[in-house]
């Protein structure tokens, strides 16, 4: 007897509600992106990572926050595997890391519409819980967290990073273990 699995595209719901989002990253919260990235590599032979410094103006559970982060960014086959180091503001992987530690806290769609993606947030069942702004109060990314399962935080990322958006960039590369 064999089991059959939905397909992603058979069982993509909230894909659907808001525009057919597809998965492009899994997001953990942490202390040390560096510091995990390396072990990463000794790990699972993830030894290329885009390391990005940013700084942005945010609204956080309806409260206007400046928030930074290190991020660092490698593939996992096809899904990559973002590394979140809040360094400045209260936001959600700050939160996490205070209240659970280190984990993986999102999962990550890209949009070519973000205000679409906003519009049908709430009939998808998905509350607001940080936006981030670029300089003129245009919205970048949306992080949303499903009223079901609060643990697990979606985020939505537009079309485009503006200048500005990330104060410095570079590539990284470890040894494998």
């Amino acid at each position: 007897m064999s089991i059959q699995i939905p397909s992603a595209a058979e069982n993509n719901q909230i894909g659907d509600a808001l525009g057919g989002l597809v998965l492009d990253h899994a997001g953990m919260a942490v202390v040390d992106a560096v510091a995990t990235a390396r072990t990463l590599a000794a790990v699972f032979g993830v030894r290329q990572w885009r390391r990005m410094v940013f700084r942005t103006e945010a609204v956080y559970r309806g409260t206007p926050e400046t928030v930074g982060g290190t991020v660092l960014t490698g593939s996992l086959g096809p899904i990559k595997l973002e590394l979140v180091q809040p360094t400045e503001g209260h936001w959600t992987a700050a939160d996490v890391l205070r209240e659970r530690g280190e984990c993986l806290y999102h999962l990550g769609f890209r949009t070519g519409d973000l205000k679409t993606v906003q519009a049908g947030s709430a009939n998808a069942g998905l509350v607001s819980m940080l936006t981030g702004l670029d300089a003129g109060g245009t919205a970048l990314f949306e992080y949303l967290q499903p009223t079901d399962l609060p643990n697990l935080t979606i985020e939505v990322v537009g079309p485009e990073i503006p200048e500005g958006f990330v104060v410095e960039s570079e590539t990284l590369r470890f040894p494998a273990g």
